[in-house]
């Protein structure tokens, strides 16, 4: 070797023995990792892992010396508090990232936990040369407790195949303590929630409460009415016409509260860091149409109170029930229709029944309006004595009549039916009655009948 040489050689050597040079200059492989969110620490907060964000590192080495190798990482410190409590190693999980690199090979691309022992992550082209790859880690948020910091250290490993050349470089790992506990009231935003009842159309209510950042603490959720659901005549709505069910997505199984009671009661009681809490509100559809109608006006008040703070939510509630005031007919199929009738025959009856839908709680009356008399094809009629009608109530309870017995169907606007006091929804038979004759006509009878209601 000629003498220029040596010197070059002893005058290198002397420069990095005394430290004058930088590393990447001496070696003929190193390595650096850099959190992409900056610092020299991999930081992830406790909001982070509610939202399941990774945070990710980029890894750069530098190889100068044409041969193969080999890039590794472990959990050379496992994340600890400062009460001495030790995550397990599935806490913290980690994957390369696809693509990341120029040459060589990812090795790791499946999310898997962070081992104590070396994880190979990547390996060089088999001429080496410089590259550069991402690693993403993810922890585990149902592992942690309490409401501290959690430190930890990774290392990083490149190692040359064939050589001794090898360069470790260590990464502070740190699970930053949970910001101060946090509660929304999502829905209803405005703080009023509205509800209408209407027959065959029901709507729902809904309350929906978020927390997060609670340390571990309990978590009660109280609901009571401030102020009662009253129309304009100041009488309260009815107790179970409104039910409450209570959801939450991690919580609590789905809660069965019943109708909206006055006192005060716990909707929601658990222990954890963050959840979502549905308040439903659902009518009654077998209370709600006995309700009187109207719109009925009200406020509930939500104390949520967890281990660091307390909150307070008045929600105003509106509740409108839609009038009702309705009469059905049931005919028979062929309708109201006297067939084949003879002189001799015994007497014919038809039926009807009549239901009246009514929230008003007024009392009414059913009207029964026949135009023309019981007439066949060539417009001959029925005497007027033969043809009679008698009502026949469900229940006393529900009305009375005038025609509990067979009279003659006046042709004229009649009230038949009348309801109780209160104006409560009914149902009744009307049997029509066609006596035979001497003289009568031969064939078929029929008439049209209406009905309709009115208060009192």
């Amino acid at each position: 070797m000629k003498i220029r040489n040596l010197f070059k050689i002893w005058v290198i050597g002397l420069i990095c023995a005394m430290g004058l040079w930088t590393r990447v200059s001496c070696a003929e492989l190193t390595l650096t990792a850099m959190p992409l969110n900056g610092g020299s620490t991999l930081r992830i907060n406790r909001n982070d892992i509610a939202q399941q964000m990774n945070q990710e590192v980029r890894i750069r080495i530098t190889s100068t010396d044409g041969k193969p190798y080999q890039v590794f990482q472990r959990l050379i410190e496992p994340l600890s508090n400062n009460q001495g409590y030790i995550l397990p190693p599935a806490a913290v999980k980690t994957y390369t990232i696809a693509g990341s690199n120029t040459a060589g090979t990812l090795y790791q691309e499946n999310l898997d936990y962070l081992p104590q022992g070396e994880q190979m992550i990547y390996s060089s082209a088999a001429a080496g040369g410089s590259d550069m790859l991402t690693v993403s880690y993810l922890v585990q948020g149902d592992q942690l407790v309490g409401n501290t910091d959690f430190n930890g250290r990774i290392v990083y490993t490149a190692r040359s195949i064939g050589t001794n050349d090898v360069d470790m470089v260590y990464l502070p790992l740190q699970v930053e303590s949970a910001n101060e506990s946090k509660i929304t009231l999502e829905e209803p935003k405005s703080r009023r929630l509205a509800l209408r009842y209407e027959e065959n159309k029901t709507e729902e209510g809904l309350i929906h409460f978020v927390f997060t950042g609670n340390p571990g603490g309990a978590v009660k959720i109280d609901q009571e009415i401030i102020k009662p659901l009253q129309n304009d005549s100041f009488e309260e709505i009815g107790r179970d016409v409104l039910l409450v069910k209570i959801e939450s997505n991690a919580g609590q199984d789905t809660k069965e509260l019943g109708g909206l009671v006055g006192q005060r009661t716990t909707v929601y009681d658990g222990h954890l860091k963050q959840d979502d809490v549905f308040i439903k509100f659902l009518f009654n559809p077998d209370k709600a149409k006995l309700q009187k109608a109207g719109i009925f006006r009200g406020q509930l008040q939500y104390d949520v109170d967890t281990s660091t703070q307390k909150e307070n939510f008045t929600i105003d509630v509106e509740v409108e029930i839609v009038p009702v005031f309705k009469v059905t007919v049931v005919t028979p199929p062929d309708g109201l229709n006297f067939t084949n009738i003879l002189p001799s025959m015994p007497p014919q009856i038809q039926e009807l029944t009549v239901k009246v839908a009514s929230n008003l709680m007024k009392p009414y009356s059913v009207i029964q309006n026949i135009s023309t008399p019981l007439t066949n094809p060539k417009g001959e009629q029925i005497k007027n004595d033969y043809f009679s009608f008698k009502v026949e109530p469900a229940g006393e309870e529900q009305g009375k009549t005038d025609f509990p017995d067979f009279k003659s169907v006046p042709l004229e606007d009649k009230p038949i039916f009348f309801s109780d006091k209160q104006g409560t929804s009914s149902e009744f038979k009307v049997l029509y009655r066609l006596l035979a004759y001497p003289g009568i006509s031969a064939g078929d009878f029929s008439t049209e009948i209406k009905f309709s209601l009115g208060e009192m």
